[in-house]
């Protein structure tokens, strides 16, 4: 399950309709990375930054490690998007813009999610 969720917001892509602003958990972005990968052999996906527990031995550090995640999952997702051949699959497509969103186990998109893109 999710603890903390990360706000994506795009605008502008092809055949797009305007600002879109979807939620996401960072097993997402885990998801998206993986499934990258393993469709785009050929690509070099950008990596993730570190799974760490959100201030598990520091209850003061948590705002700052979550904030340094956001920025750095920000960067994952700036560099996916401008990659040529990255940039343009539908998974990428689906995770920037699917307002209904889950992951089943077999590592793909539920129905739900994937009749959006």
């Amino acid at each position: 399950s999710c603890y903390l969720t990360y706000c994506v917001s795009t605008s502008g892509l092809p055949g797009g309709g305007g600002e879109v602003t979807v939620r996401r958990c960072y097993s997402d972005f885990v998801w998206l990375r993986a499934t990258l990968a393993r469709e785009c052999p050929q690509s070099l996906v950008p990596s993730l930054p570190e799974k760490e527990g959100l201030g598990s031995t520091d209850p003061d550090k948590a705002p700052r490690y979550a904030d340094k995640r956001r920025s750095d999952l920000q960067r994952f997702c700036g560099r996916v998007a401008v990659h040529p051949v990255l940039g343009t699959r539908k998974e990428l497509r689906a995770f920037l813009e699917a307002r209904v969103w889950a992951i089943d186990h077999g590592g793909g998109i539920m129905a739900a999610a994937a009749s959006q893109i």
